[in-house]
């Protein structure tokens, strides 16, 4: 076994907790910084011979018009993009912009049949939002609570924050969405 997670409510309802064992890394509470980077699991562990599929996300918007787009692809073992969606959004932040990205590419996964998913994204603020729902804005909070059932949905699944060199096919691909008049 490589690591493990658990999805739990806090006190009170506040927050979502979780745990990361690896061996090298724990945690409770606070954001883990595993390999140099942030990471969230929320759901499931991760077993030897488990496929894992990698799915960048980003999003765009516009701050006047509240116009988005945002975007995930599947990232294939040679860096290629195998799969990808894309879907114009209103949004209130560009946080609720990721945060609708994250989901999406969920539900996009979960129909592709996939049961274990990475999520690449470079909002740290949306993966912390995981671990303690206060540092999002309230606006941003419903969209966190609905990709929490729907991680259940899956095996494992684990949100993490990278560089954002590390998303350039998705942001390439949100930037991209032709908005209809």
């Amino acid at each position: 076994m490589l690591g493990g997670g658990l999805l739990y409510s806090g006190a009170g309802g506040k927050g979502y907790g979780w745990f990361w064992t690896d061996g090298r890394v724990r945690g409770l509470g606070g954001a883990v910084v595993a390999h140099g980077r942030h990471r969230c699991v929320l759901k499931g562990s991760l077993c030897e011979g488990i496929v894992v599929r990698r799915l960048l996300v980003d999003g765009a918007w516009d701050k006047k018009s509240w116009k988005g787009a945002i975007a995930w692809c599947s990232i294939g073992d040679v860096a290629g993009v195998r799969n990808e969606g894309r879907k114009e959004i209103f949004a209130s932040s560009a946080l609720m912009a990721e945060a609708l990205a994250v989901w999406y590419a969920l539900t996009w996964a979960f129909d592709q049949g996939s049961l274990a998913v990475e999520i690449c994204s470079d909002c740290l603020v949306l993966v912390q939002g995981f671990q303690k729902e206060d540092r999002v804005h309230p606006l941003v909070r419903p969209i966190l609570s609905d990709i929490v059932p729907l991680a259940c949905k899956f095996d494992y699944v684990i949100v993490s924050k990278v560089p954002r060199t590390e998303v350039r096919a998705a942001h390439a691909l949100a930037k991209n969405v032709k908005f209809q008049a």
